[in-house]
C-alpha cells in the first residue's frame, strides 16, 4: 500500500542526531558516501558505498540513519507530496500501467499485488504514527541482514558499534499466496496513439525452487541475444516494435511475463505468434546450440552484474535472507551447466499451461 517505500525514503530526511536533511546529505558527501534504496515486494535493500579510510565514521552514520530516524511530522507531509507527484508521472507511462494492472490481477487481494508507491488515497492517509508503528515492527534485529563487501577489514566490532542499538525482534513472515484464488483473465485499456502495448503473464516457480535455473534459462532462450530466433525474430520480421521477457521472483511463486508493443492493428497477430512460439517450446525441445548460446548469454550477464559491488551485495543478501541454495556465482554457474533441452521443455510445459495466462492490452480501440 506504499508505506514500505514511504518509510524508506523518510529515513533520509534526518536522524535524531542530525535533524536537518541538508546537514545529513552534507555529512554523507563529506565522507564520500553514495546511497541507494531499493524497495521490492518482499524486502527493502539499502546500499551504502563507502571509502575504507573513513569506514568507521561512515558505518556509524549509516547505522544512525537506520536505527535513529527522526520521522518528523513536517517530513511526512513533504514525502507524501513527492510520492503523489511520482504516482502522477507513473500514470503517464502506459507500459508501466499495464504491468501494474496485470500484477494487481494476479495477486488480487494479496500484498504482492499492492503498488510499491501506494495509491493516492493510501499515500494521503499515511501519518507519522503509521511510520513509527511500521518501523518498530519491521526494523528489528531478526528482520535485518547486513552484507558488507570491504576487503581486508574485520567488520564485526564496527558493525556491532554502528547497528547494535537496533531493537531486538523476530523475522516477519510473509502472507501465504493462495493459488486457489487465482483467476486468469484478459483485460484492456483504451489508450490514444498508433502503437499498442501488451503484457502476457503466467505464474511460475518461486525464488527457492529447484527449477528456477531452468526457468531463468527459458527466459534467456526466449529473448536474449541479437540473433534470438524467438522474440528476437518477431522484432526482425517487424511484427512487433519490441518484445522481451522477464521474471519476478517471490517466496511462494514467481511471475513470468512477456512485454511487447506493435501497431494497434498488429497487436492480436503479435500475441498469437508469441503464443505459437511458446507452444513450440512446449512440444519440441530446443536445440543444444540454442541452449548453449542462452547459457553463455545468461552467464555473461550475471558476471557483468557481479562486477558491481551493489549487485553482488544484493545477490548474496537475497540468497542468505531467503535461504536459496546457491550461495556463490560459481554454484549458480554449475547449476546452469546442468540444465538440458528436456529441462527447458518441461519448464515451458509447466509454466505456459492452458488457461493460465493473464493479459493486459493498451491501445486505441481496445
Amino acid at each position: 500500500m506504499g508505506i514500505t517505500r514511504f518509510l524508506a525514503n523518510s529515513l533520509f530526511y534526518g536522524t535524531q542526531g542530525i535533524a536537518d536533511q541538508d546537514m545529513l546529505y552534507q555529512k554523507m558527501d563529506d565522507l564520500g558516501i553514495s546511497a541507494r534504496t531499493e524497495v521490492s515486494a518482499e524486502y527493502t535493500f539499502y546500499n551504502f558505498s563507502i571509502l575504507p579510510e573513513v569506514l568507521d565514521e561512515s558505518l556509524q552514520l549509516f547505522g544512525e540513519v537506520l536505527t535513529k530516524p527522526l520521522l518528523a511530522e513536517q517530513n511526512v507531509t513533504k514525502e507524501a507530496q513527492i510520492t503523489m507527484a511520482e504516482i502522477n508521472r507513473r500514470g503517464l507511462n502506459v507500459q508501466q500501467q499495464i504491468f501494474d494492472k496485470v500484477n494487481e490481477m494476479i495477486f488480487e487481494g494479496h500484498p504482492l499485488g499492492f503498488f510499491s508507491m501506494g495509491k493516492p488515497d493510501t499515500v494521503k492517509a499515511v501519518t507519522r504514527q503509521d511510520l513509527l508503528d511500521y518501523y518498530q515492527k519491521h526494523y528489528v534485529s531478526g528482520n535485518c541482514l547486513l552484507v558488507a563487501s570491504v576487503p581486508q577489514f574485520n567488520l564485526k566490532d564496527a558493525l556491532e558499534k554502528s547497528f547494535g542499538q537496533m531493537a531486538q525482534g523476530q523475522r516477519q513472515t510473509f502472507t501465504p499466496f493462495d493459488f486457489n484464488k487465482v483467476s486468469p483473465r484478459a483485460e484492456s485499456i483504451n489508450a490514444p496513439g498508433k502503437v499498442g502495448q501488451f503484457v502476457l503473464s503466467w505464474l511460475c516457480y518461486p525464488r527457492g525452487a529447484q527449477e528456477r535455473t531452468a526457468q531463468a534459462l527459458l527466459n534467456a532462450v526466449l529473448s536474449y541475444g541479437r540473433s534470438n530466433p524467438y522474440l528476437g525474430q518477431l522484432r526482425k520480421d517487424k511484427v512487433v516494435y519490441s518484445a522481451s521477457s522477464l521474471i519476478n521472483l517471490y517466496s511462494d511463486c514467481g511471475v513470468f511475463s512477456i512485454l511487447g508493443s506493435a501497431e494497434n492493428y498488429r497487436v492480436k497477430q503479435a500475441q498469437d505468434q508469441i503464443l505459437g512460439i511458446l507452444e513450440g517450446l512446449k512440444t519440441q525441445a530446443v536445440s543444444e546450440e540454442i541452449l548453449k548460446r542462452a547459457k553463455n548469454l545468461y552467464k555473461s550477464r550475471l558476471a557483468t552484474l557481479m562486477e558491481s559491488s551493489l549487485e553482488s551485495s544484493l545477490f548474496y543478501a537475497t540468497r542468505v535472507f531467503f535461504n536459496v541454495d546457491e550461495t556463490s556465482i560459481d554454484d549458480l554457474f554449475t547449476q546452469i551447466d546442468k540444465v538440458t533441452p528436456a529441462d527447458i521443455q518441461k519448464t515451458a510445459q509447466t509454466i505456459f499451461y492452458p488457461n493460465g495466462m493473464f493479459s493486459v492490452t493498451a491501445g486505441s480501440g481496445f
